[in-house]
């Protein structure tokens, strides 16, 4: 479905290196990093936006896509952190639709006004008056409406309250099961993927540094040892170590039960946390 080989790319001073990444059909890959890690580069890199520098991006069996590929790009469905037509603010989205039937030969116009309604957004008022939250919303009903194979997200509920980020969620959820589609997003906010996600990578300073499935996560912990304690902190193999006033704090991985050690079960915003310590203490 979709794998990255050895990829390259320098972007003025930041550069992305060695990506090597595989999405396989029916899936969900979350992408998570700190602000300016490369997780919208890479999206871009995806789209075709920009082209690497070297390394190999495969699409459908297809190596480094091409632009004029219409067949392999009727089968990807996209959401940018930006609308893609805010160039042409006077445009409603009953104009876009009727823009994605001309290029998308699966477009499906029923689907598309089934989702306006569910979602709530309007389908005639101009792109210039629309809120960013609308706008995530039209993105999104439009990426699901042409039979997508692969659904290619960058910060697709930014803009979104909680409970349409909940819908949303479920949405791709369905659809990727329904139609054994395969779907990458890119977000800050790693709660979306708990119960949603089957993977996780996590880019940092333009690296992939953790792969993980998310059934993973529960082999995770966070262990907090106080300084005077008579256990060795080096017995717990710590990841991104941290020390503080009075404890010395961690992510820890497959421990066993100490009564003695404060241990809580780690979520996503432990491991983004605690593998971006570590990287940047090598």
């Amino acid at each position: 479905m979709l794998i990255i080989k050895d990829v390259n790319k320098k972007l003025g001073d930041f550069n992305l290196k060695n990506i090597n990444l595989e999405l396989k059909q029916g899936f969900i890959l979350g992408l998570i990093g700190v602000n300016g890690g490369g997780k919208t580069s890479l999206i871009k890199l995806i789209m075709n936006i920009i082209s690497p520098d070297s390394g190999n991006i495969e699409i459908f069996g297809i190596e480094n896509l091409r632009k004029n590929n219409k067949e392999i790009k009727d089968k990807i469905g996209f959401v940018l952190d930006e609308f893609p037509f805010k160039e042409y603010p006077h445009l409603t989205l009953s104009d876009i639709c009727d823009l994605f039937k001309k290029v998308y030969s699966n477009f499906s116009e029923k689907e598309f006004l089934n989702l306006v309604k569910e979602l709530d957004f309007p389908l005639y008022t101009k792109v210039k008056n629309m809120s960013k939250g609308q706008l995530s919303k039209a993105q999104i009903a439009l990426a699901l409406c042409h039979k997508a194979e692969l659904i290619v997200m960058d910060e697709p509920s930014s803009g979104l309250d909680p409970l349409v980020r909940r819908k949303f969620l479920a949405l791709i959820r369905k659809y990727v099961n329904e139609n054994n589609a395969s779907a990458i997003f890119s977000t800050h906010i790693t709660e979306d993927l708990e119960g949603y996600a089957d993977y996780i990578s996590i880019i940092d300073d333009g690296r992939i540094i953790k792969n993980l499935m998310i059934e993973d996560l529960n082999d995770y912990k966070v262990v907090n040892l106080e300084k005077n304690s008579q256990k060795n902190i080096e017995d717990f193999s710590l990841i991104g170590k941290e020390d503080k006033d009075f404890y010395i704090e961690g992510l820890a991985y497959k421990i066993e039960a100490d009564q003695n050690v404060n241990v809580r079960n780690a979520n996503l915003v432990d491991l983004l946390y605690y593998y971006h310590r570590s990287n940047h203490e090598k």
